[in-house]
Parts: structure tokens; C-alpha cells; sequence
């Protein structure tokens, strides 16, 4: 087992309007691949913006300006290994990763994580909920039993670990709001309820509609519902009346609509859920909603779905394919055509590209499927469809010479993004989570 040392520095420069440009510098050694920093400003979607991609220098060094105009998710990526972490405007943030090659791939299919070793931003309560959240640590070395389980007194002393700092008024909103905090209750709500009463009063009281904050409704509400319509309410009751039932046990206002919001967009596109009510749920909630964060990410979802391009003839492209080839959208009349907008460093799309051969091979010559990256690393691609195995059953196109021009046409902002084209060369939908419910609508 091999360990590399990462370090990162994240210096932020504040000018004039809402808008913070952001330096970040790594230093990465016995490395010396691409590093990818990624922007996600969406708490309700994976889609994610590529603001740089870099070789790393003769020194082991690759620099990145960014700007923020909102608190969002910044990803570092390395190889096919992701560090997250929670940025505000006008912050400087240094961080200490690891890179560790592991023996064999784990779970999730990767053959290396990033690991942080230290963390230091001028941002005070980010620093102070990142020494809350070591201190955690060690205290789940201490109850960890050999089997790997926690034993039940963690649960006793995590639950006045968090009591004691939730007191602290300073940070309250801030650790309310954090994705961490979030996962540590759930485990308290499972495995101790009355110990996580108060911890869930705070949770309530001090939530902050950040996306950090919304992140944290999802994990702590909004998985655990859905796990139970899907499991033993989805031949009962339609999904929106679900909903509006578990709501309605919720009195803080904030929670409540932040919760709906949450709920209603992990429904859209999904075969389990009728989506005509869906979308009238949300376009509903966003004129009620109290809060301007939380109704900006609604309608920036909403508008997301939407593409002027849906019921238009495709216009055509001179492309070129994986193998060299010249191929035109005109060259798949006659089947439907799904287009795949990806990169190598999109983790949701290799997910779905992975289903994409079966679906292929289950629909036969009625559909084709063009995978289209805009990436200038042409190697670096074509190192993974290799690797992939994807070659024969996919089309890969190439198309960072048309970057500009593809990019305005089918108004590229993030990725995933698929758009499904009728065999007479109508654009029918448009989707930016996953392409299946997409398939499913249009083709019987």
C-alpha cells in the first residue's frame, strides 16, 4: 500500500459586486497526472461545473482561479479519487490531503481515496467545525469496537459532545447546517432516539438554507423517506401525496419547505413517481416559499429541466468519432438517438454510461447512443474508453474543436446531460440526472 501526500491551497481575493475569485494551488507529490477542480452550486442536483484542469508542473504544481458568488461544493479530483468541501465567498482555505493507492478497488470502485490530513481556512466557525468534527473522530476511535461497529456508549457521549457545542450560540446555525452533524444524528435517531431529541430541537431551530444546510436536510429526511415510500408506500399512495402527509408533521417552516424541495427534485425524472404532479408540487412551493436562497435554487432546477430545443428539428454537426471517423446527427435517422454529455471526471455520468451497453443491447438497432465530451485531454479520453470497454456498444465523440459552438447549441452549463432525439430527427427531452426515465417516457 502505497501513500502519496497532496497539499492544497485554496486563497480567495474579493472585488467589487458579489463575485469572489478564488486561487487554488496544489502541490502534489510521487504524482504527476491531470488534477480537476470541480464547482457544484446546486444542492439539489450532481451537476457539476469543470473550472480547471491542469498537468501537473516540473515541481508538482497546478494553479486555478475560480470565482464564487454563493456558498457551493468545490471537488477536488484526482485521478478517479474526489475530496469535497463547503466554500463560502471571500474565504482562504489550505488543505492537506492524502492520496492512497489501496491494494485492491473498494466498493464504490475506486483504486484510491483522498484523505485529509489537516485544514486550516480564515473562515473562524469553518475552522472550529472542522476541530469539532476531529474531535468526533477520536472519539469514535475510543468506542470502535473490533467488528467495527461503535459500542453504545459512543452514542451516549457523541449525543453530549454535540449538546455542549450546539450551545455555543456562535457556531449553532453553522453545525446545525453541516452535512457531518446531519450524518451523526441520523446514526443517533437509529440507534438512540431519545438521546437524539434534543439534537434534532437544535437541528430545527438553527438550520441555515445554505447548501451546506440544504445538503443536510436531504441526508438527515429526505434519503429515509424516500427509502420508505419506495419500500412500503409506492402502490398505496401517489408520491406527492406522500409528501404532503410526512409534512405535515413538521412545524418549523424552514424545515418544512426546505424538506418539500428536497423531496420534489430527487423526484423529478424518476419512473416511480408521476411527474406531472411533481413539477406542480414544486413550481407550487417555489411561489409560497418564504426564503430567496432556497426559491433561487427551485427555479434554478426548474429551469435546468427546460430546453428550447424539445419538440425542434436537431441541427446537424461535422463530428468526429473515437476511432477517426467523420459522422453527422444526420447518419442515426431512421432510430432514436440519445446524446450523452460526459467527461472523465463526471462522476454521475460514468455511473450511468455504465448501464448505457444494456440499454443498448436490450432496445437493438431503435436506438444509438453518441457520447460527446468537450475535453481537450484527448489521450487522457481515449485512455478510458479503452479501459472501459465501451468502444464497440458506444460512439464516442471527440469535440473539443467545437467546444464553443456545441456548447451555446445545446446550452451546456454542467453535466450530466442527455437529450433524446426521435428517429426523424425531433429533439423530445431533455434530461440532466439520468437518461433512463428519459428512454422510458419515449420509447415503449
Amino acid at each position: 500500500m502505497l501513500k502519496y501526500s497532496i497539499i492544497l491551497f485554496l486563497v480567495s481575493i474579493s472585488f467589487s459586486g458579489y463575485s469572489t475569485s478564488t486561487i487554488v494551488e496544489c502541490e502534489i507529490s510521487n504524482y504527476n497526472g491531470t488534477v480537476d477542480v470541480l464547482l457544484e452550486e446546486n444542492p439539489f442536483n450532481d451537476n457539476s461545473i469543470q473550472v480547471g484542469s491542469k498537468q501537473l508542473d516540473a515541481n508538482g504544481k497546478a494553479f486555478f482561479e475560480i470565482e464564487l458568488t454563493k456558498q457551493s461544493q468545490v471537488l477536488i479530483k484526482v485521478s478517479n479519487s474526489v475530496y469535497r468541501t463547503i466554500i463560502n465567498p471571500g474565504d482562504t482555505v489550505s488543505l492537506i490531503l492524502n492520496y492512497l493507492l489501496l491494494d485492491k478497488p473498494d466498493p464504490f470502485g475506486r483504486d484510491a481515496v483522498l484523505r485529509v490530513l489537516g485544514y486550516a481556512t480564515t473562515n473562524k466557525i469553518f475552522q472550529q467545525l472542522y476541530d469539532i468534527e476531529q474531535d468526533l473522530r477520536e472519539i469514535k476511535t475510543k468506542y470502535r469496537k473490533s467488528n467495527g461497529r461503535l459500542s453504545k456508549k459512543y452514542h451516549a457521549e457523541a449525543a453530549a459532545f454535540f449538546i455542549k457545542h450546539l450551545n455555543n450560540k456562535a457556531i449553532q446555525s453553522e453545525l446545525a447546517s453541516s452535512n457531518f452533524f446531519a450524518f451523526e444524528l441520523y446514526i443517533q435517531i437509529r440507534e438512540a432516539e431519545t438521546l437524539a431529541e434534543p439534537l434534532q430541537k437544535l437541528f430545527e431551530e438553527q438550520l441555515e438554507l445554505s447548501f451546506s444546510g440544504i445538503q443536510a436536510v436531504d441526508r438527515l429526511y429526505g434519503t429515509t423517506l424516500k427509502v420508505k415510500y419506495l419500500s412500503k408506500e409506492l402502490n398505496k399512495i401517489t408520491y406527492v401525496s406522500f409528501v404532503q402527509k410526512e409534512l405535515e408533521a413538521i412545524e418549523s417552516v424552514k424545515l418544512n419547505q426546505a424538506l418539500e424541495a428536497s423531496l420534489l427534485t430527487s423526484a423529478i425524472g424518476m419512473k416511480w413517481a408521476r411527474q406531472d404532479p411533481v413539477k406542480e408540487s414544486l413550481e407550487k412551493l417555489v411561489e409560497k416559499c418564504n426564503y430567496s436562497l432556497l426559491k433561487d435554487y427551485c427555479i434554478n432546477f426548474i429551469e435546468g429541466q427546460k430546453s428550447n430545443l424539445v419538440g425542434q428539428e436537431l441541427k446537424d454537426f461535422e463530428l468526429v468519432n473515437h476511432k477517426g471517423e467523420a459522422i453527422k446527427f444526420s447518419d442515426y435517422r431512421g432510430r432514436y438517438l440519445l446524446i450523452d454529455f460526459w467527461a472523465t471526471w463526471c462522476g454521475p455520468c460514468i455511473k450511468s454510461m455504465k448501464k448505457l451497453p444494456e440499454l443498448k443491447s436490450e432496445l437493438g438497432d431503435r436506438l444509438e447512443i453518441v457520447c460527446v465530451t468537450t475535453e481537450i485531454d484527448e489521450e487522457r479520453i481515449k485512455r478510458f474508453i479503452q479501459k472501459s470497454g465501451f468502444e464497440d456498444s458506444l460512439d464516442f465523440v471527440l469535440a473539443s474543436k467545437k467546444d464553443d459552438e456545441i456548447e451555446a447549441y445545446f446550452n451546456k452549463r454542467a453535466i450530466p446531460l442527455y437529450f433524446l432525439v426521435s428517429p426523424d430527427g425531433i429533439v423530445l427531452g431533455k434530461s440532466l440526472a439520468d437518461p433512463f426515465p428519459l428512454i422510458n417516457e419515449h420509447i415503449n
